[in-house]
């Protein structure tokens, strides 16, 4: 459950945006803009009540209009816009399914080769560590809307680990995480979706590709 009052400052949670068509198409959806479904805009409004809950010291989001959406719809209608926690560039490969990219690269890996024309891994984790070490100094409460392959860099960047090991996190659609310090730094908690009606959920999304 995600209780923020449970948890030790300083913190920092990261929303992903709500559904939209590509995400439930499974195909990639980088820089291009792609609005919330109806679905995606019911999650979004569902992360209301739970983010409402405290007070957040700042609240940074991703340019694109899908991340701002959802997080107007929570109850953020001005956050600040932080260019480095946009969605991958995914270059040559926007809007083709992982099949479609597959059958001209085979044996491809989103994670180990990244996008031709746009991001791998690593680079978009040079900008995700930017924005952590802005945080670094920082007290309170941070909230991060962002997007579902960034999110998870964040997360891996956080706990120190190459930006290719965030294919260990799942990261479903209005999901969030929270990432603290104890002795080290820790993942307090991670895709969780308590907050959302059954019927508010998407189908996993299986695909692990940018949205």
């Amino acid at each position: 459950m995600n209780d923020f009052l449970d948890f030790p400052k300083p913190f920092i949670c990261v929303i992903r945006h709500g559904e939209t068509a590509a995400a439930k198409a499974g195909r990639m959806n980088g820089l291009r803009e792609e609005p919330l479904t109806e679905m995606g805009e019911r999650q979004a409004a569902s992360l209301q009540a739970p983010l409402s809950a405290i007070v957040w010291d700042r609240v940074l989001c991703s340019p694109l209009g899908r991340v701002r959406r959802t997080a107007e719809l929570a109850g953020f209608a001005t956050p600040e816009i932080v260019p480095d926690v946009i969605e991958f560039d995914c270059g040559n490969y926007e809007n083709l399914t992982a099949a479609e990219i597959r059958s001209k690269r085979p044996g491809w890996d989103f994670w180990r080769d990244g996008c031709e024309g746009g991001e791998t891994s690593e680079t978009a984790g040079a900008r995700v560590d930017r924005v952590l070490a802005r945080l670094a100094g920082e007290s309170g409460a941070t909230l991060i809307f962002s997007h579902a392959a960034t999110g998870r860099v964040l997360v891996a960047r956080f706990l120190g680990l190459p930006g290719r090991m965030a294919s260990a996190f799942s990261f479903d659609p209005a999901h969030l995480g929270v990432l603290g310090q104890r002795s080290n730094p820790a993942v307090f908690l991670w895709n969780d979706g308590s907050h959302l009606p059954a019927a508010h959920k998407s189908e996993k999304d299986l695909s692990a590709l940018p949205h």
